[in-house]
């Protein structure tokens, strides 16, 4: 790891307050590469984006055009005899 990375180490430690089978100390220790979080997070950001527009996109295809339900229901009024076509 280059001098330029930052490396964020922390260390835990939590001690039993009681005794008994089962109780025991706990000690954890981890390391992150900030410069390795910050490019996670970004590929998060695009992730969230793309679902986003994929979202806005399958709304609009889904989303019925009235003009296109009008026309259809006129269709099929004037099959049935109910509706008359008059040209003006």
């Amino acid at each position: 790891m280059s001098s330029s990375q930052a490396v964020r180490s922390s260390k835990y430690s939590y001690r039993a307050t009681s005794t008994g089978p089962g109780v025991a100390d706990i000690n954890i220790e981890y390391s992150a590469d900030l410069s390795a979080l910050s490019r996670l997070e970004d590929k998060i950001r695009l992730l969230q984006d793309d679902l986003e527009v994929e979202r806005e996109l399958r709304q609009r295809l889904h989303k019925p055009n009235i003009f296109e339900l009008l026309a259809t229901i006129a269709i099929v009024l004037m099959r049935c005899g109910w509706l008359v076509y008059c040209t003006p």
